[in-house]
């Protein structure tokens, strides 16, 4: 798996009863929209709702204007000044959207190819589907923020592989690292943080950040002194 990919938990009582991943990646900030367009089917149907078609979405003149206005809204590289008056409509849907250069949504190929986009996408996508996924999706992205939580714990992990390199010095090794790593994950009882919740997520974040601190102040020492804090720490 990449180590930019989160899988984040999706369920929807009496409705999505089994968990269903969400793949989202916290590195370009990008959601992947096959994975809501098929929980979305799944709920619609054992609601006795018919299926809707992704397509159709991405294809909608409303959804393509709410995509330039993420585009101007984010500033993003490569942004564009086109206007909904220079949508190509053709019997109702946009025809020219793959000519507009938007960086908001994106075609992937590979073990995660499919159609990826900005969270506001998501959650449109979310809301277009099925109000029951809106109110679930919403709550993971606003309520848990949970891409908002790995970029975090990323940022903070790397913090401290800086300190902790710094504080050996010579006698580093890169094994030191995954040994971390693995305490760290014993301590808070996780074994994938790919599929980590956000309170999981959190708590790895205080742990890193106060293991810097304590390395930077020279409280901590030693590689031993740093495996004995990770074992009293609390979180």
């Amino acid at each position: 798996m990449s180590n930019y990919i989160q899988n984040i938990n999706i369920k929807v009582e009496n409705y999505l009863p089994e968990d269903f991943n969400l793949s989202a990646n916290w590195k370009d900030n990008m959601v992947r929209l096959n994975d809501i367009h098929e929980m979305g089917n799944q709920v619609r149907i054992a609601k006795g709702f018919p299926e809707k078609g992704l397509e159709h979405f991405l294809r909608s003149p409303s959804v393509n204007e709410f995509f330039l206005s993420i585009q101007r809204k984010e500033n993003l590289a490569n942004s564009i000044s086109a206007d909904s008056a220079e949508l190509e409509i053709i019997d109702g849907i946009v025809a020219n959207r793959d000519s507009l250069n938007l960086t908001v949504i994106k075609n992937k190929r590979g073990r995660y190819g499919g159609s990826w986009g900005h969270p506001l996408i998501a959650l449109k996508l979310a809301a277009w589907m099925d109000s029951d996924l809106e109110v679930e999706i919403y709550t993971q992205f606003l309520e848990h923020k949970i891409l908002e939580k790995r970029i975090e714990s990323s940022d903070a992990w790397n913090k401290l592989r800086h300190a902790y390199a710094t504080m050996v010095g010579e006698s580093y090794r890169f094994y030191h690292f995954i040994n971390i790593a693995n305490a760290i994950s014993n301590k808070i009882g996780v074994s994938d943080w790919d599929t980590a919740s956000a309170d999981q997520l959190e708590k790895r974040t205080k742990i890193q950040d106060t293991l810097s601190f304590l390395i930077d102040s020279k409280v901590i020492t030693s590689k031993e002194g740093l495996f004995k804090t990770i074992t009293k720490i609390t979180v």
